[in-house]
């Protein structure tokens, strides 16, 4: 047949076939980075732009920026135009890129794969050579793939892909089987681990020594094309891996591309386990695929990809009940389940997997499962559990979640920089991994790198937009960072369902502080409605304190039958004056307790010690406040466990207005704007002690001027809106 081709200098450009080729050597694109070489060559010589590029090549109005530049990326590798002086294609700044050359366009007979001499095509794959130290786990990211690492071998193994065949003589089924077989040899051309010969020759394989060959047939079943895959040993004809595939008619494209995938994991796990092909069995092969398939469904916190990774965890458990690698990553995604999703149901699932032993009769991995459960069930402190999950270290260190939730606990402990160490082994294992973004955003915040975590999270969601727990801590992160307008926007760009109440809470919340009340009313209103009674309950005390009507409202403050009820009821009656009750509410949750062990929020502490000071017992309220600043001396001012102006209310405890001021001072430097505090109807009560105050009255004055630029900013966005 009749193909176009291009001559790039010494490169010979075949688009249909996605390859390129020089001085007999050949390299495999991806199609979309065909794309846009062809685009390239078709309108060399003048600069494209970015968007010129997402119209014609991705028919997108919006391309991540990454996406573009990693395409531009690839294509200087593959051309080996690296240099700092780009040969072929150079960048334009602020205007696009230019293919600095005339190249040739040809037509030419160029023989396809489904042409009757075409049987197979060899393909050169690394063989394993096992490493001293750990092994880095290839996993396909929803979104993006990246390449890390892999082993080095001086002897290929040859892998023969014949020809997929149409089982049903269907002309459609053997379109679907030759786009398979291309497909297969685009996808494994790209691959570090696989270097592609074509051949189309004949070949005898025991001449070549051929060690494997893949094949399999294509055949429709109602309104599905089934596709029946097998790998086997090329000289005893033994089957050593099979699966079976469905998709629909239409999305035959996509089916193609995961049968594809499929198989370039399946080497990958391979590569990644030193697995000897010739003595494994079918069920440890499949279970690997099933592990790798369940974490490819949890890469991003999305419920309904994560329930189907449940699903297929507990149907292999089903299937091959011996299996403890299947157990143990069941167990991780119960813990998973029962943290990000707030299902207490997973514990007890987590307890089935191993009630009916002790732990020390259990594999290291497991027995990091028991401690999970353990822990969250307060059997273990958080010591316990740090070292449990280092005793299992080794068995795990190709497991992101464990790295992620081992990093969670080393946070809990403040040892950040293993924390850190940990975050990074996780992104190396998967990147893009969506519980190692969100705790690595959480731990960017901790350190103090607000804007650092803000970026992680805006760059994943790019990517991940469904991401619940991303989006949540986002928003949170603009709020706490004082960026409200950001979060209003960010938060009224977002589709909040009904039962995403804590999104709507940070919406009223932020509106509150830029002192729109009304805004904000409207917000706490909507959510009364859809909520449980307590909670509800909860809701209107605090709208009755915000919209400043608490004191004709007190019924609906009236609440004492749990600890947040009975904080806010004690909040409602200190902004009234009642101190004496206020201290009386609060006393029995913090009676024995101490701040540096209690999960009591450091704002509570905070108004707890005020309504010490200000009821006369200046004694302990001054020794509980010296005890919060020491422990939170080292905290940031901002961001997630940020302690805003704890310490300008613990000075005024303590007598010393100069340090109260200075503290003061200091958030505001540090970008605190939250002076119009929803908790408080307006500003702490406390602050009255320093209000006097010639520098307080103009530190205010000063936030009050950056408030009024983000309410303009948010007007203005309103009104240009369509």
């Amino acid at each position: 047949m009749a193909s176009i081709s291009y001559l790039l200098d010494d490169w010979v450009v075949y688009p249909e076939k996605s390859l390129l080729e020089k001085d007999g050597e050949v390299t495999h694109l991806e199609p979309k980075v065909m794309e846009v070489l062809v685009y390239l060559l078709e309108n060399s010589n003048r600069v494209v732009s970015r968007e010129e590029l997402n119209e014609k090549v991705w028919q997108s109005r919006y391309t991540s920026d990454d996406v573009i530049t990693r395409a531009i990326s690839v294509l200087r590798k593959k051309l080996n135009d690296q240099g700092k002086v780009h040969q072929y294609i150079k960048t334009i700044p602020k205007h696009g890129y230019l293919l600095d050359y005339t190249p040739s366009r040809n037509e030419q007979a160029f023989h396809t794969l489904d042409e009757p001499a075409d049987d197979y095509v060899t393909l050169n794959i690394k063989k394993w050579v096992l490493a001293a130290v750990g092994i880095i786990l290839i996993l396909a990211i929803v979104g993006w793939y990246l390449l890390l690492g892999h082993g080095v071998n001086a002897e290929p193994v040859k892998l023969r892909i014949d020809n997929f065949t149409a089982s049903d003589n269907l002309d459609e089924s053997n379109l679907v089987a030759k786009s398979l077989t291309q497909q297969l040899i685009t996808t494994l051309g790209n691959s570090e681990h696989v270097q592609v010969s074509l051949n189309n020759q004949f070949i005898d394989a025991e001449s070549v020594h051929f060690d494997y060959f893949v094949g399999g047939a294509v055949r429709r079943i109602n309104d599905d094309f089934q596709v029946s895959m097998h790998f086997a040993n090329a000289k005893e004809g033994k089957v050593i891996w099979s699966q079976t595939f469905a998709g629909n008619v239409e999305d035959w494209h996509l089916l193609v591309n995961s049968v594809a995938n499929t198989l370039d994991y399946f080497i990958e796990v391979v590569d990644r386990d030193g697995l000897d092909l010739d003595s494994m069995s079918i069920e440890s092969m499949q279970t690997a695929l099933l592990i790798h398939q369940a974490r490819q469904l949890r890469m991003v916190s999305n419920q309904q990809n994560f329930l189907l990774s449940i699903q297929l965890l507990e149907n292999g458990v089903r299937t091959y009940p011996n299996s403890e690698q299947l157990l143990v990553e069941l167990g991780i995604a119960y813990y998973r389940g029962a943290v990000f999703f707030d299902n207490p149901e997973y514990y007890a699932k987590m307890q089935g997997l191993w009630a009916h032993k002790k732990q020390r009769d259990v594999a290291s991995e497991k027995a990091f499962i028991q401690a999970l459960y353990r822990y969250a069930n307060g059997d273990i402190d958080l010591k316990q559990m740090i070292e449990i999950s280092e005793q299992s270290a080794n068995a795990m260190q190709s497991q992101p979640e464990y790295h992620s939730f081992i990093a969670s606990f080393y946070m809990k402990n403040e040892q950040y920089q293993i924390a850190q160490t940990h975050l990074q082994q996780a992104l190396k294992l998967a990147p893009g991994f969506s519980v190692a973004t969100f705790y690595t955003a959480k731990l960017q915040s901790i350190m103090g790198h607000n804007q650092s975590a803000i970026d992680t999270l805006t760059t994943y969601l790019n990517f991940n937009g469904e991401d619940y727990s991303a989006r949540y801590l986002l928003a949170w992160l603009l709020v706490a960072t004082g960026k409200f307008s950001e979060a209003i926007n960010f938060l009224n760009q977002s589709v909040i369902r009904d039962e995403n109440k804590e999104l709507r809470v940070l919406l009223a919340q932020s509106y509150f502080y830029l002192d729109m009340p009304i805004m904000a009313t409207q917000h706490y209103q909507r959510m009364l409605a859809q909520s449980d009674p307590l909670t509800s309950a909860q809701m209107e005390c605090q709208l009755a304190i915000a919209k400043g009507v608490a004191h004709s409202r007190g019924d609906a403050c009236n609440l004492k039958n749990s600890p947040n009820s009975a904080i806010i009821y004690g909040r409602y009656q200190m902004l009234e004056g009642n101190y004496d009750a206020a201290l009386a509410i609060y006393q029995p949750y913090f009676n024995g307790q101490q701040p540096d062990t209690s999960t009591i929020r450091l704002s509570d502490w905070v108004d707890y010690t005020w309504l010490v000071f200000i009821t006369g017992k200046v004694k302990a309220a001054k020794a509980l406040a010296q005890q919060l600043l020491e422990q939170t001396s080292e905290q940031h001012i901002l961001g997630y466990d940020g302690k805003g102006i704890s310490d300008v209310i613990l000075w005024s405890v303590m007598g010393d207005e100069e340090a109260a001021i200075t503290a003061f001072d200091n958030a505001i430097d540090a970008g605190w704007l939250h002076i119009n505090k929803w908790q408080y109807g307006g500003a702490h009560p406390a602050l009255t002690a320093i209000e006097p105050k010639k520098s307080f009255q103009q530190q205010v004055s000063y936030v009050e001027e950056l408030l009024s630029r983000q309410k303009r900013q948010i007007h203005a966005k309103k009104s240009n809106s369509p």
